[in-house]
C-alpha cells in the first residue's frame, strides 16, 4: 500500500511539473520594449500673422496628454516653428507668456484641445488674441490716486487658475493682450481704510471678451460697523486676551479682516455679500480658545 501511495505521489508531481515553467535565479529573461515615435513641425501665429522674432516678446508652447498629464516642450514663439519628435498621442496644446507687453499675458492656457497626432505631421497654431484697456471705479467715482488706499484687480478664466494682473487701482492701466475667453475679475485690498478691505473678491462675473474692448469694473462698497460680546457682555480690553473677526464669503472664499475683539468695535469699508464671521483666538485663557470657527452663518450684507 504504502508502495502505491509512493507511485502515486510521484505520478502527481511529474503531471504538475510537466505544465510549471521554473525561472532559475539566475536565469535571463528578455523584456522587448518598442517605443514609436513621429516628428511633429509645429508653426505659431498670432491672429493668423507670425509672431515677433524678437527674444523679447514671446511665448513658449508645449504639448500636455490631459488624461496622464505627460507633457512635451515644443518652443518659442520667436523661433517661429519646431520640428519635435514626440511619442504618438492626444494632446492638448499649451501657450505660456514669457515676456513682451503685445502677446497676450495668459501663462497657462489651452489653446488647441484633444490634437490627435499619430503620424509624422504639420501642425499649425495660431493663436487669437484681443486687447482689453481696464478702467476701475469705485461707487461710480475714480478710485483715490493714492497709494496708501490702494487695491489691485486681475483676471481669472471661470474654469479657475492663473490669475492675469489687470492694474492697481491708483493708476491708469495701459492696454492688455489676452485670449478670447470668459473671464472673472478679481479685486484684492492693498493699502488703507479708504477702499473695500476685502481679498480675493470677485467684482464682475463671468465677462465675455471676444473682441477689443475698455473693460469696465465698478467696485461697490459700504460701511459695516461691527461690535463683538460674549455672553451678551463686552470682550475684555486688554491686548493679552483677545480673539480676531473676520468675514468670509462661503462661495469664493473672498476674506474680509474686521479686528480685534479688545477693541470693541470697528468700522470697516466692504464689499456687499453674503459672510459667514469667523471668530479666531490670539491670546489669553479667559476667552474660547478655538482658532478658526464660524460664529454667524449667511449674513447679507448690502446697501440698503
Amino acid at each position: 500500500m504504502q508502495l502505491l501511495r509512493l507511485i502515486a505521489a510521484i505520478l502527481v508531481f511529474a503531471l504538475l511539473t510537466s505544465f510549471c515553467f521554473i525561472i532559475s535565479p539566475n536565469e535571463e529573461v528578455e523584456l522587448p520594449i518598442d517605443v514609436p515615435a513621429v516628428t511633429l513641425t509645429s508653426s505659431y501665429t498670432i491672429n493668423g500673422d507670425p509672431f515677433s522674432e524678437s527674444q523679447y516678446t514671446r511665448a513658449f508652447f508645449s504639448l500636455r496628454n490631459p488624461d496622464s498629464g505627460d507633457t512635451v516642450e515644443l518652443g518659442y514663439s520667436n523661433d517661429q516653428y519646431h520640428s519635435t519628435l514626440i511619442i504618438p498621442g492626444v494632446y492638448d496644446v499649451n501657450y505660456a507668456h514669457t515676456i513682451g507687453s503685445e502677446i497676450p499675458q495668459n501663462k497657462d492656457a489651452v489653446v488647441r484641445s484633444a490634437v490627435s497626432i499619430q503620424t509624422d505631421q504639420d501642425l499649425d497654431i495660431n493663436v487669437s488674441s484681443v486687447v482689453i484697456r481696464p478702467h476701475f471705479t469705485l461707487n461710480g467715482k475714480p478710485f483715490s490716486t493714492s497709494a496708501y488706499n490702494s487695491a489691485e484687480f486681475h483676471l481669472q478664466h471661470i474654469s479657475g487658475g492663473e490669475r492675469i494682473p489687470l492694474g492697481k487701482s491708483y493708476q491708469a492701466s495701459d492696454p492688455i493682450h489676452i485670449l478670447p475667453g470668459i473671464y472673472n475679475v478679481i479685486y484684492s485690498h492693498q493699502n488703507g481704510s479708504g477702499v473695500p478691505q476685502n481679498q480675493d473678491a470677485i467684482v464682475k462675473a463671468a465677462v465675455t471678451i471676444d473682441a477689443d474692448q475698455v473693460l469696465g469694473v465698478n467696485v461697490p462698497a459700504v460701511t459695516l460697523t461691527s461690535s463683538y460680546t460674549m455672553n451678551g457682555d463686552p470682550f475684555p480690553e486688554s491686548q493679552y486676551v483677545r480673539a480676531f473677526f473676520s468675514l468670509r464669503n462661503p462661495d469664493s472664499g473672498d476674506t474680509v479682516a474686521l479686528g480685534y475683539s479688545n477693541d470693541q468695535y470697528h468700522n470697516t469699508l466692504i464689499i456687499p455679500g453674503v459672510y459667514d464671521v469667523i471668530y479666531a483666538h490670539t491670546q489669553g485663557s479667559e476667552i474660547p480658545q478655538n482658532k478658526d470657527v464660524i460664529v454667524v452663518s449667511d449674513v447679507s450684507i448690502d446697501s440698503s
